[in-house]
């Protein structure tokens, strides 16, 4: 096991009540232990519940209308009957706080009225949570915005989505997540830790993290804490496992994926991996007006200071901005434009390829049917089925299973508090403005000398946050963004040939305004299946730079991503006009590898 599976959170104490499924595709699942994939014993469920057989090309024959609408049916009552059968229902548990911690101080709040201590008031966050859950929307009508001025007030984001259904894939609360740290542990201190020198290293660029002075101050003390579950080489936090994620890869190569520095060719139009991003040393929330203000839900009182410079994604700044504003399945979108699949495309004589200058022209998982049959399929290519059009689509698809799934884990489950707030109530308690009500704080937490150089800089304790409104107003655990790209990794994975190497690896330019070429000792380890894991680590903790998700936000819902894509995945078996015995080949975020999508 390497250093990073370590270190990845422990769900023994889940996994010991969870039933195992049989067959070769089951598995041990990461969150609550539950089985995602289907199992041999689900279809064979499945279709004695139905009458009917496994699909296969055997119900693909000339029909008439009354026949193609019974097939359909049944394949639709397969697919139904796989997703309620083949999972078991999961408990949701959460840490506790919520009730055990006084003045719901580690509790999500944000857009309802606070006093001046920064505690939220109790009766509109009781309202709060009983319209939530309650699942009536009438009774959002009686939760009490926060802000004085009804005109810049700021809406809660989505919270009945935690009530939604899917009908493709298993049902959003068949998936859980483990509890969050809980406030007074020693992982939760060390997350914060995380959150005060992401933000003081916000502005250096990734290609100097390894002779950085502060970086390598963080690095020291996140390796010193009791409990810092983050990445390590040799036990030790370094600038290659800073900030990174989960997965294999992730620390090979430069910090930035290729997906996320390279062009992108979009039918005839050229997308540049150049940005929007914001003036460097300039943050927010560090005032303690200014923190309660955006508390109580009102807009921000500044503007974003804007770089008129687009520049290529350089640092934490950079990535922060990108993740404040993109469109949850854009970079995805891109690294399928990227990775390329030219070996299914018909040359047109005369005619440019540009996917030659900027794509890989990587190979499709070799369970393909369109690469293991091709002399099956003959004068064929994919599109609508296992194609372009298909692998297209399917990032908006799973982009959407995975934000109904965490909007319950959100809303319903966890509530958990932005790290934002937790800065509010650390400050508060560290210079005893209000009185000497105390918390029970981590003392990793309290000793650290990162609070020392912050309140060095901005005269208090507060976490300084990337953009003026702070965090979005919904609650932490876990990250949307960091669900989705789960999601869209693994289905990345599932379809593309993880091994392919990475040609002529790219790094960006200290000022974010060129690429050049990546020239490090590992620059030949370098995959497509760890550039996506990369990708997926980019996007998870651009949320970290910013100041506005812990790193358990993003781990966590890595994970729930994950198991989202594979329960689709499998339902689509029933959905091909051909035989798929095999499915695709998958390494999980663990290393598991994984076999997944098949029909059988």
């Amino acid at each position: 096991m390497s250093e990073m599976e370590k270190n990845v959170r422990s769900k023994e104490s889940l996994a010991e009540s969870a039933p195992a499924s049989p067959g070769r595709r089951s598995f041990l699942g990461g969150v609550a232990a539950t089985p995602l994939i289907a199992t041999v014993a689900g279809l064979s469920a499945a279709n004695a519940a139905t009458g009917d057989t496994v699909t296969t090309q055997t119900d693909l024959g000339p029909q008439n209308a009354e026949q193609r609408r019974a097939n359909a049916a049944s394949r639709r009552r397969r697919a139904l009957i796989l997703s309620r059968d083949s999972i078991p229902i999961p408990e949701h548990p959460n840490n506790g706080d919520e009730e055990n911690v006084a003045g719901f101080a580690n509790s999500f709040h944000k857009a309802l009225p606070h006093g001046e201590n920064g505690l939220v008031d109790p009766a509109a966050f009781n309202a709060f949570r009983d319209a939530i859950d309650s699942g009536n929307p009438a009774d959002f009508a009686n939760v009490t915005p926060g802000c004085p001025n009804p005109a810049n007030q700021r809406p809660l984001v989505d919270p009945q989505s935690a009530h939604s259904f899917v009908l493709t894939g298993p049902d959003s609360r068949t998936y859980a997540m483990p509890p969050a740290p809980a406030f007074n542990s020693a992982e939760h201190a060390g997350e914060m830790v995380e959150m005060y020198w992401a933000a003081a290293t916000r502005d250096v660029p990734f290609s100097r993290y390894a002779t950085d002075p502060l970086v390598n101050l963080a690095c020291n003390e996140l390796s010193a804490l009791s409990d810092f579950r983050g990445p390590r080489e040799g036990g030790q936090v370094t600038p290659r496992t800073y900030l990174r994620g989960i997965g294999s890869g992730v620390s090979v190569g430069p910090y930035m994926s290729q997906f996320l520095l390279l062009p992108a060719t979009f039918g005839s139009t050229t997308i540049e991996n150049t940005h929007v991003t914001y003036l460097p040393a300039l943050n927010f929330l560090t005032d303690y007006d200014e923190w309660l203000t955006v508390q109580n839900g009102c807009g921000p009182t500044s503007l974003r200071p804007i770089d008129p410079v687009k520049r290529i994604i350089r640092n934490g700044r950079d990535l922060a901005a990108y993740v404040n504003v993109d469109a949850l399945a854009q970079a995805y979108l891109n690294a399928v434009l990227i990775s390329a699949f030219p070996a299914f495309e018909t040359p047109t004589a005369g005619m440019p390829n540009p996917i030659a200058e900027f794509g890989y022209g990587a190979p499709p998982d070799e369970n393909h049917p369109y690469r293991r049959f091709g002399t099956n399929f003959p004068l064929q290519e994919p599109l609508g089925q296992l194609g372009g059009a298909w692998i297209l689509g399917l990032m908006w698809e799973v982009s959407q299973r995975c934000v109904a799934a965490q909007w319950y884990q959100k809303y319903g489950v966890h509530r958990r508090a932005r790290p934002e707030y937790y800065g509010g109530i650390l400050n508060n308690q560290l210079t005893g403005v209000f009185g000497k009500d105390t918390y029970p704080i981590h003392d990793d937490l309290l000793n650290s000398p990162v609070l020392e150089k912050t309140s060095s800089i901005q005269g208090n304790f507060l976490l300084p946050i990337a953009f003026p409104e702070g965090s979005p107003t919904h609650p932490a655990y876990g990250s949307g963004h960091a669900t989705v790209a789960g999601g869209c990794i693994t289905v990345l994975k599932a379809f593309f040939d993880e091994s392919f190497p990475i040609p002529n690896p790219m790094e960006v330019s200290d000022d974010g305004l060129s690429l050049v070429p990546y020239t490090g000792a590992d620059a030949g380890q370098m995959t497509l299946g760890g550039e996506m894991n990369k990708l997926m680590s980019n996007i998870t903790f651009g949320r970290t730079h910013g100041g506005v998700h812990w790193r358990t936000d993003g781990t966590e819902a890595n994970l729930l991503g994950e198991h989202i894509a594979i329960g689709l995945l499998e339902e689509m078996q029933f959905t091909y006009s051909f035989d798929f015995p095999d499915g695709f080949n998958l390494t999980r975020f663990d290393g598991t590898q994984i076999t997944v999508g098949g029909n059988r």
